[in-house]
């Protein structure tokens, strides 16, 4: 991470980091929320002819990580209840 990034990150009030690779920018940021990297997935992608493929995970995740799709889930849901908390 540049020094200038640095500067700035060393400026926010909070800062978040998700992703499956924590490098400098992670160890330097408030919250960090574990990803799985691709190969600890499994899904579906369409190849430059159309065609639809599936593929399987290599690996099993490592520690707390989760799929980029979940960590949005449980975001998702931890906000909307912090707000419903905050008009009752």
């Amino acid at each position: 991470m540049g020094e200038k990034a640095a500067g700035l990150l060393a400026k926010a009030k909070a800062s978040v980091f998700q992703g499956p690779n924590k490098f400098a920018l992670g160890e330097a940021t408030t919250y960090r929320l574990p990803a799985t990297a691709y190969v600890e997935e499994e899904g579906h992608f369409t190849n430059f002819e159309g065609k639809v493929q599936g593929y399987k995970k290599a690996l099993a995740e490592i520690g707390d990580a989760r799929p980029d799709h979940e960590i949005f889930l449980l975001l998702g849901k931890a906000l909307k209840g912090a707000a419903k908390e905050a008009v009752a």
